[in-house]
């Protein structure tokens, strides 16, 4: 296998009260432009990701270091209230190193109709065969409101749409635990969350399945509390930065590139992008994101 405030858009809160969709005007599809912030700016040391050549002549031996990148890959990120966040929050700066698709919306589910009121969005499954691709990637953040039993099935056809779109890898986040957020009909959500996580491992130690990477998010983000909302799964301002942060490092590690950002402003930028789930410490979303600095 591969190593690997409040939001308003969900589709009940944990006392099973249904919260508003996001503003219509709202777009739900969003590429992404290459991000103009300095803090994008990286120093490639060649002794690591560089090609080297050396031309020798009769008289003199020249060494010339060329410095070559992987080109940034073209990955469809899917999601549902959670991943939303990221729209409403205007937090797409975090999404660097990567030409991003955000495919977003409030109930989206997996593979069985979404969940809302008519038109309800289309599932994943439909999304991912929609979209313009080809894409070198897929991320899955939704399925939050679909319960369990359907989870395998609706796995499968991801992951063959995926493949259609010409995916190398799909990256699929874990589903928090112990959390009181209410699926629709108004049942816990974590018996449903325990028993997808539990399948996803089964997915993930197949054979038939090693494109499969699945991202500890839970864990990852479990030391920031206020990255998450009283629900236990939509994220807050802080959470929507961190999360598009995560995955630009995530993906940057997936695709051998460089970190597209240090874990601090003042921090030294990584030329090889560690797995984020191996980290004892998350990202500091305040000085990466929300600092303006004085010139």
């Amino acid at each position: 296998m591969l190593g690997v405030s409040l939001l308003a858009a969900a589709c009940s809160t944990g006392d099973g009260t249904t919260l508003s969709e996001p503003p219509p005007t709202v777009a739900t599809t969003t590429t992404i432009p290459p991000p103009t912030s300095a803090l994008t700016t990286i120093d490639i040391v060649p002794s690591t990701i560089a090609n080297t050549t050396t031309t020798t002549s009769a008289t003199t031996t020249e060494a010339t270091t060329t410095t070559t990148l992987p080109p940034e890959p073209r990955v469809l990120l899917v999601g549902d209230s959670t991943l939303l966040a990221v729209e409403t929050y205007q937090a797409e700066l975090g999404l660097q190193g990567f030409d991003a698709v955000l495919e977003v919306k409030s109930c989206r589910t997996l593979g069985v109709p979404s969940c809302g009121s008519p038109p309800v969005p289309p599932n994943s499954v439909e999304t991912i065969r929609g979209a313009e691709g080809p894409f070198d990637g897929v991320v899955i953040m939704a399925g939050y409101d679909e319960w369990w039993t359907s989870f395998a099935s609706s796995f499968e056809t991801v992951m063959e749409v995926s493949r259609d779109q010409g995916a190398k890898w799909v990256l699929w986040l874990a589903y928090p635990e112990d959390v009181p957020y209410l699926v629709p009909d108004g049942r816990t959500a974590n018996e449903s969350f325990v028993a997808i996580n539990e399948l996803l491992t089964e997915f993930d130690e197949d054979p038939a399945y090693d494109d499969l990477i699945v991202a500890q998010w839970p864990t990852y983000n479990a030391p920031a509390d206020e990255w998450i909302t009283g629900d236990g799964i939509h994220l807050s301002p802080h959470g929507a930065y961190g999360v598009a942060d995560y995955l630009s490092r995530y993906i940057a590690h997936i695709t051998g590139l460089p970190c597209p950002q240090p874990l601090a402003l003042e921090r030294a930028l990584e030329n090889l992008c560690v797995n984020p789930d191996e980290l004892e410490e998350v990202a500091d979303i305040e000085s990466l994101y929300l600092t303006t600095v004085d010139e």
